[in-house]
């Protein structure tokens, strides 16, 4: 694999990982996590639970993607390309809600979309 692939792959990773880091303690302790993170309370606990174990499962599909960006290619990129309608979701469908997961959605392309596009010209099997 190139250092790119190798770079975007560490990215998607770290980006899984944040998944992990929020949505496990939050399918548990909605409340507490939205506290500790400095968001408003949500009105319903249960679907905000049932909404962090959606992003822990889809995350999921994101590891064979890091692994191998090339082998994986759609998925690369759907990993990526998800993000933008997050972000979209939470600045501009939802504004002042919960700006926080719109804002690292946003950081999170914006470091991995150029990864991926620079490992993506250096395939080296395509």
């Amino acid at each position: 694999m190139t250092n790119s692939g190798k770079a975007f792959g560490i990215a998607l990773g770290a980006g899984v990982l944040l998944d992990w880091i929020t949505g496990i303690p939050t399918i548990f302790d909605p409340v507490r996590v939205a506290e500790v993170l400095g968001q408003r309370p949500p009105g319903d606990p249960v679907w905000t639970a049932f909404s962090a174990l959606l992003i822990v499962l889809i995350s999921l599909f994101f590891i064979p993607a890091a692994l191998d960006p090339y082998r994986y290619g759609m998925l690369a990129w759907l990993a990526v390309l998800v993000r933008i309608p997050v972000a979209c979701f939470f600045l501009l469908l939802q504004p002042g809600q919960y700006p926080l997961f719109g804002y690292v959605a946003l950081v999170m392309v914006a470091v991995q979309l150029p990864l991926l596009v620079k490992a993506m010209r250096e395939a080296p099997y395509l």
